[in-house]
């Protein structure tokens, strides 16, 4: 669902025939800024207030290097290149410790070589 808004204008002015017919239809009438800010206000705290998906708890007994490569994946999804530059690790054992991962379903392989915490905003 989008929020949608307009200023009113003039009645008898073609140039308003546009923002008239959206106010008439049900978008949300804005006469200066203050009503702006006051309703986007209101939609910040509705976004806040949604609950952000939470990745799944990690299974017990994981390696060093697997914690390593969940600790660089925690901001978001990485392409296995990125990984290993942040990890330090080898690229063999990088690709084999996420292949290792994500048969655990720990992770998620996207196209490109991409990995991310699976359940994870941005999975």
């Amino acid at each position: 669902e989008r929020e949608v808004f307009a200023l009113p204008g003039r009645v008898d002015s073609p140039l308003s025939y546009g923002a008239n017919r959206l106010i008439r239809e049900g978008a949300i009438l804005v006469q200066n800024l203050d009503d702006l800010l006051e309703h986007l206000g209101q939609v910040g705290e509705k976004m806040r207030a949604e609950e952000t998906p939470q990745a799944p708890p990690l299974p017990a007994g994981l390696t060093k290097a697997e914690n390593a490569l969940l600790e660089a994946l925690s901001a978001g999804p990485l392409s296995l290149d990125e990984l290993v530059r942040r990890t330090g690790l080898e690229s063999g054992q990088a690709a084999s410790t996420m292949t290792m991962l994500v048969l655990k379903g720990v992770l998620v392989q996207r196209p490109g070589n991409i990995f991310a915490r699976k359940g994870a905003a941005g999975a």
